[in-house]
């Protein structure tokens, strides 16, 4: 502002007059340069009434005759007279004051004293006119002058320039589109309204720029009485206040936009099925919704209470402690649960969710816990437990009874499909019981018919091989070509119709029981490879080229099978596959047999 005053001064000071303004009453209020070089008066001199001094004195008293009429009518004048010169001379000079109204309504008269020992009448008044419209428009904003009915009579340059029109054009305002069509009603209403009253008006609307823009103004009118207190003139000053229009609209719909989202977040927060809390930092209630009050019991304003003591009981601060565990711990949102009481005085559980919503650096604004009552969740929880417990316990004690009651049914029914009570019988399943636990490979004979295989089953069932697959093959019913291809299995190519790579029954058994039926009725070289099998624990495949190792029960060391054909006498071998010794059991015929389907099992231990 000080730049735009210096610069405004220096004007003033450029112009070839003496320049000067007044207020209404006279009082001068300031000089440009020329005026105190001509007159040789100090600034301070000159102000006030200081400038009379300068009048010659026969001019003086029509200077103030004629002052005071123009301020009265509020008409421009202009008066001759003699002002004297530093040296002591006068001069004639041509006065001219024009009148100008500010923004707070006060009339401050702008004048020129032209020389006109020097120059003619004419040029002294163009130059004064040129020279108030030099003043004028310094002035900033709009300004423009009207009759009393309303009719243009003057403009400054600024506003022959923002409109991009003539004065004659300007004229005829009222019927162009200077002013917004939306904003013309209300302008003609304020200024009937003041014409009227005869008091100031202040409206606000939009005028429409040479580009075609419309910006908004705020138009001020200030009325010029004479001496009757009748209006004569208007002066009016428009200010553009566009940008401040934009803020104040741009400010108002973020207000609005605002307090929507407020009215929404306040919906979600008091509708909320669960309990919603806000606290601050020290755990200061701050707010609570309908659910949370209901949940503990609590009026809306009793949570608030400070931490002096007067916080009701069962609402302790938010325990922080879990976000805040050591300095490196960043979380800002965690779970608790905890027990609260409740204002009647009974227990609950209650399920914080609890996020901190950040603030300035490190600290958080406030913090929000969504809780909820699990009392329940908790008491089924424990009810739960107890139930699984007890289901636990009955399962254990069924779990014993079953077994106790397997071996009654043992003792009473024995094996399952072999059925007996002789003493020979006994003898036999005594023996599968000796020997099923211990990974011997066992040799049953007997006579076609005898239940060889119910004994290998039932030495199969009691081993620690059970979970895994019993293998039988009839030995009788493959023909000997095939034989080994179906024990050991072969490689893809290794005899005609091999279109792939076959497993063999030694391989299907892993882990388990294979039972070779009439094992008697294998081939010789057959029997060479199942003697490595028993004693090396290897199988080779046929046409294959290395061995595959079975594994063996570390207990026992690999120790040779005799292997040989057992006559007339069809027999069996149980084979559990990981391990290898040489037990031998023997079954006579039937008709040695004191009960038909008994069978006798004779056990040799190499």
């Amino acid at each position: 502002m000080n730049r735009a005053d210096d610069e405004s001064r220096a004007f003033i000071d450029s112009i070839p007059a003496l320049a000067w303004s007044a207020s209404s009453d006279g009082f001068a209020l300031s000089v440009n340069r020329r005026w105190l070089d001509y007159t040789g008066l100090t600034e301070e001199a000159a102000m006030g009434w200081g400038w009379t001094v300068t009048f010659h004195p026969d001019d003086l008293p029509k200077v103030l005759e004629i002052y005071g009429n123009a301020r009265d009518t509020g008409r421009p004048f202009d008066v001759e007279a003699r002002l004297r010169r530093a040296d002591g001379e006068h001069r004639l000079f041509l006065i001219r004051g024009y009148p100008v109204l500010d923004e707070s309504g006060k009339v401050t008269w702008y004048g020129t004293n032209t020389d006109l020992e020097d120059r003619t009448r004419a040029d002294a008044l163009r130059a004064s006119e040129e020279t108030f419209g030099i003043i004028v428009d310094t002035i900033p904003g709009l300004i423009t002058v009207m009759n009393a009915e309303g009719g243009i009579e003057f403009v400054s340059r600024q506003v022959l320039a923002y409109f991009g029109r003539t004065l004659d054009e300007l004229k005829r305002w009222e019927s162009t589109d200077a002013i917004h069509p939306d904003d013309f009603p209300r302008v003609i209403a304020a200024l009937q309204d003041s014409g009227e009253n005869g008091t100031r008006y202040e409206v606000e609307h939009r005028l429409r720029r040479a580009d075609g823009v419309y910006r908004w103004f705020q138009s001020r009118g200030f009325p010029l009485r004479d001496g009757e207190d009748r209006v004569v003139r208007w002066h009016n000053l428009l200010t553009d206040i566009d940008d401040r229009k934009h803020a104040e609209a741009e400010r108002s719909n973020a207000e609005e936009a605002l307090h929507k989202s407020e009215e929404r977040w306040r919906a979600v927060f008091e509708n909320s099925a669960i309990g919603v809390a806000l606290t601050d930092i020290s755990g200061r209630f701050l707010a609570t919704n309908s659910a949370f009050q209901k949940m503990m019991g609590y009026t809306e304003e009793e949570p608030r209470a400070d931490l002096s003591g007067t916080r009701p009981r069962g609402l302790p601060p938010i325990e922080l402690a879990p976000c805040y565990r050591t300095p490196r711990d960043k979380r800002r949102q965690f779970q608790i649960e905890k027990q609260c009481r409740r204002k009647d005085g009974s227990l609950i559980w209650v399920s914080d969710n609890v996020s901190l919503v950040p603030g300035s650096k490190s600290v958080p604004r406030f913090i929000m816990a969504l809780s909820e009552d699990i009392t329940e969740q908790h008491l089924a929880s424990a009810r739960l437990e107890a139930a699984f417990e007890e289901i636990k316990r009955l399962k254990d004690r069924l779990q014993n009874e079953n077994v106790a009651l397997r071996e009654q049914i043992d003792q009473a029914f024995m094996f399952e499909e072999i059925v007996g009570a002789s003493p020979a019988l006994k003898a036999v399943l005594s023996s599968v019981v000796k020997v099923a636990p211990t990974p011997s490979t066992v040799l049953i004979s007997g006579e076609t018919g005898t239940g060889k295989e119910l004994i290998a089953r039932a030495i199969h069932r009691r081993s620690p091989r059970s979970g895994r697959a019993f293998v039988s093959v009839n030995c009788a019913a493959i023909p000997p070509s095939l034989i080994a291809s179906e024990l050991f299995g072969h490689e893809k190519g290794a005899f005609t119709g091999a279109t792939q790579q076959r497993r063999g029954r030694f391989e299907l058994a892993h882990s388990g029981t294979i039972f070779l039926d009439e094992i008697g009725e294998i081939p010789l070289e057959t029997q060479v490879a199942l003697l490595r099998v028993l004693q090396e624990r290897q199988i080779e495949r046929v046409g294959g080229s290395h061995f595959y190792r079975r594994s063996r029960d570390r207990r026992d060391q690999p120790r040779p099978v005799d292997c040989h054909q057992c006559g007339d006498v069809p027999v069996g071998s149980v084979l559990p596959v990981e391990c290898v010794s040489n037990p031998d059991a023997a079954s006579p015929p039937t008709q040695r047999r004191p009960s038909g389907p008994s069978r006798i099992l004779r056990q040799e231990i190499c």
